[in-house]
């Protein structure tokens, strides 16, 4: 999302983005030139449920008389896109909305308070990820994927043959990276593969790749910064991504700009992608289209750009 708004902000168009819960700071302050004005809700109960929506009307008003706002853009089908409404029926502005996640899912409660009819345009950001919000709701969408700026390619030796990001947590199945990199190292023992994020599965995962004996293979390489996370993906051959759930995967957008081959469920973009090589769950199926591509020559590189998102949402904006 901070590149988007950073290319709206960067053609010239006023942005002001109200922040429900992060950071934990009560100051606006300036981002790359854009008011952020932080709500500190920090996702407590009370502050969700009595003083949130109180302060959220307040800071909106306020800053409303001073920018004159013309469009109210939500990000994420829950708390802020039924708060935008309530904004939006008061100052009698559209609402557009963005889908960003899981928030398609029936089992977001919020589904059932947002009002579809109410909104100027429902954003999905992927054939997948729009096909999984009609299942749960009904709604119709329109799919705008995000994109990456336009930067000046570097050359960076691939030293890297496997490569994993995200948290860990069961949803993205970093287990079943552990499990090929296993079937891999018989054949390839001095094979080098990276997973780079944080969370509850970490110590499960460390000692599966202990068990398996892939201590000199397979390093968890913890969080890293979203600069140190590109050159690592960039010195990588092959990203393996076995979540089972993205409403786009901005992973895999960024890894086929990098000219990085892409081995995944059919989840996000790689639903309807060619390019990206679909996971079978078997292991040895899955291992043996890794050792081919560890082997081929890298793929060209295919950028989504930014500019194009944005173009597609200044239509809607502008209809």
């Amino acid at each position: 999302m901070w590149i988007f708004v950073r290319e709206l902000h960067l053609r010239g168009i006023a942005v002001t983005i109200f922040a429900l819960h992060y950071p934990y700071k009560d100051e606006a302050y300036l981002w790359h030139g854009i008011p952020i004005i932080p709500l500190n809700g920090r996702n407590r109960f009370l502050q969700r449920k009595l003083l949130l929506p109180v302060k959220l009307k307040r800071s909106f008003r306020k800053r409303h008389q001073t920018q004159s706002f013309t469009h109210i853009h939500t990000f994420w089908l829950g708390e802020a896109t039924y708060l935008g409404m309530q904004l939006a029926k008061q100052h009698k502005l559209p609402v557009i909305a963005t889908a960003m996640g899981q928030d398609v899912l029936k089992e977001n409660k919020y589904l059932k308070r947002i009002v579809p009819e109410s909104l100027k345009a429902v954003i999905t950001l992927s054939v997948f990820h729009r096909d999984q919000l009609a299942k749960s709701t009904g709604w119709p969408s329109t799919i705008i994927p995000f994109g990456l700026p336009e930067t000046e390619t570097v050359t960076i030796a691939k030293t890297i043959d496997l490569i994993g990001i995200g948290n860990l947590i069961p949803l993205k199945n970093f287990g079943y990276f552990i499990e090929i990199c296993g079937r891999l190292v018989s054949d390839h023992p001095n094979l080098q593969a990276e997973i780079i994020g944080v969370g509850s599965e970490q110590e499960r995962l460390q000692e599966q790749i202990e068990t398996l004996g892939l201590s000199n293979n397979v390093q968890l390489v913890g969080l890293c910064s979203y600069e140190e996370t590109q050159l690592r993906l960039a010195a990588s051959k092959v990203l393996l991504h076995p979540s089972s759930f993205e409403g786009f995967g901005m992973i895999f957008v960024e890894a086929l700009a990098l000219q990085v081959h892409v081995v995944a469920n059919r989840v996000g973009i790689a639903y309807e992608h060619t390019d990206i090589h679909e996971l079978t769950g078997n292991a040895d199926v899955d291992s043996a289209v890794i050792v081919k591509l560890l082997t081929e020559s890298l793929p060209e590189s295919e950028m989504y750009a930014i500019a194009t998102t944005v173009d597609r949402y200044l239509d809607i904006y502008n209809a």
